[in-house]
């Protein structure tokens, strides 16, 4: 799927970003499409950052032998992934949840 400069200058995460910022975003980020089911799994090497377009996002917990739901959103813009391998040191850059 393409993406849309326009698309993404309406999400909050991205509304002051210029025209080369979101033209660096395009080319250098993909669009899309999972079906039903997990993205990635906690403990997984954190290699991307997701930003909802449209659907809804489940993510969820390990918490012994079960998966616990933590967050549920259809807003466009909700952002999940590796943001702790950006923050903080290398022992971090795994997913602290699922998706």
């Amino acid at each position: 799927m393409p993406c849309d400069m326009g698309e993404l200058s309406t999400l909050f995460l991205f509304e002051k970003l210029d025209a080369d910022q979101l033209d660096r975003l395009c080319r250098e980020g993909r669009v899309e499409e999972f079906d039903p089911g997990p993205v990635y799994i906690e403990g997984d090497p954190a290699t991307c950052f997701f930003v909802l377009l449209e659907g809804t996002l489940v993510m969820s917990r390990r918490v012994g032998a079960d998966d616990v739901e933590t967050t549920r959103s259809s807003q466009r813009g909700v952002y999940a992934g590796a943001t702790q391998a950006y923050v903080s040191g290398p022992d971090q850059a795994n997913y602290r949840g699922s998706l």
